[in-house]
């Protein structure tokens, strides 16, 4: 398997009783403390909340470079964070983006312009 795949579907964590998503599987719900959670996938866009340039990387991240940073909120109402293959900018809260590629040993999701 390649180290960065295309990604088209994002796995997403519904909770059963109070319908609250989250990015990651959890055990209990954050938001009511419920222990049941559904795995939600689909093939997603999403809207950049927000953003940073990064100039100097972390340690894990300096074979990336400097790179924008973004929280994006996907369609299903799944908050991630990423980095966007974007010139800086070009990068503004509330453009729309696609998930292009995750990286499975670095576990970087990278987004595209729509």
């Amino acid at each position: 398997m390649d180290e960065k795949e295309n990604v088209g579907v994002i796995r997403c964590f519904r909770c059963d009783q109070c319908r609250h998503v989250s990015g990651s599987p959890k055990l209990f719900c954050p938001q009511c403390g419920h222990p049941g959670t559904m795995v939600e996938e689909k093939v997603q866009k999403g809207v950049i909340l927000d953003f940073v340039l990064v100039a100097y990387p972390p340690e894990n991240l300096k074979h990336v470079g400097s790179y924008v940073s973004v929280l994006v909120k996907l369609d299903n109402g799944c908050s991630l964070f990423g980095i966007v293959s974007e010139e800086p900018n070009r990068v503004e809260v509330g453009k729309v983006v696609i998930p292009s590629q995750f990286n499975f040993q670095t576990k970087e999701f990278f987004f595209k312009p729509l």
